[in-house]
């Protein structure tokens, strides 16, 4: 059986305070800025379980310096198909901690092993995603997930129908 990896981030829905479409547009002369009021931080929602074979996140080319030399973590969050979506919690699982991006333009390329399998979102920031302290803003060009579909969100049960 062949199956084709695609990058799976393109048109997800991001949450980011300035210009998360930007995130995963695919233009990288483009940028996303997180908010510098709370905590900074981009989620990327996938809608879907996925197998996920790289997280590649790609510095921006920009005039300033905003986002270099500080450290972020990523992580992701998954789950098994058949668990409720409503009756439990989803672990946030560490896939990189303390990466920094060193120069404009650069690329990093992350492998999650042992946690890639069914993946239902990603999660990029400074602290983590159950901490709420104020942190430099992050600033990046593009977030791509490459992978495969393995399942759908289960329907909700209706009680009004």
């Amino acid at each position: 059986m062949s199956y084709s990896v695609e990058n799976i981030a393109f048109a997800r829905q991001v949450t980011a305070k300035e210009f998360p479409r930007n995130l995963v547009d695919l233009r990288y002369f483009t940028y996303s800025k997180s908010e510098t009021d709370t905590w900074a931080y981009f989620m990327v929602n996938l809608a879907a379980y996925f197998s996920v074979s790289l997280i590649s996140l790609v510095m921006h080319n920009d005039l300033d310096d905003l986002g270099l030399g500080v450290p972020f973590d990523v992580y992701v969050q998954t789950t098994k198909p058949n668990r409720c979506i409503e009756s439990e919690g989803f672990p946030w699982n560490v896939c990189a901690k303390n990466i920094m991006f060193t120069s404009k333009g650069q690329r990093i390329n992350l492998r999650c092993n042992g946690m890639n399998e069914n993946v239902t979102k990603i999660f990029v920031s400074r602290g983590g995603p159950d901490a709420i302290p104020v942190f430099p803003a992050l600033k990046m060009s593009e977030l791509q997930i490459y992978g495969v579909k393995t399942g759908e969100f289960p329907r909700r049960f209706d009680n009004n129908l």
